[in-house]
């Protein structure tokens, strides 16, 4: 079994090359991610639904960061979305985003 790894992608620039290859690494079952940090990435849209398309396939991920990102309310609802059948998640940061009730 392939070892269990956290990745931090902190103040970087997350293009959608990255973020397709982010969204293989999270959908490919051999792998076995167990956290991931995107604080201060400023993720745009289609980068927070292709993320939230690979969480809601994943099944080892256990912590997600997306805080300081600026998210707006749209992004939002496709994380929310993606947590419907999510059970191994138990930490989830979305502090100081655009996001409302």
């Amino acid at each position: 079994m392939p070892s269990l790894r956290s990745i931090a992608l902190v103040d970087s620039k997350i293009n959608n090359t990255a973020i397709t290859t982010i969204y293989n690494v999270l959908t490919h079952q051999g792998n076995h991610i167990t956290g991931l940090s995107f604080r201060f990435c400023f993720l745009d849209t289609r980068s927070v639904y292709l993320l939230a398309k690979a969480v809601a396939i994943n099944r080892t991920l256990i912590k997600l960061d997306l805080s300081n990102n600026g998210l707006s309310p749209i992004t939002g609802v496709y994380i929310v979305k993606s947590l419907k059948n999510k059970i191994t998640l138990t930490d989830l940061n979305l502090n100081k985003n655009g996001l409302n009730d």
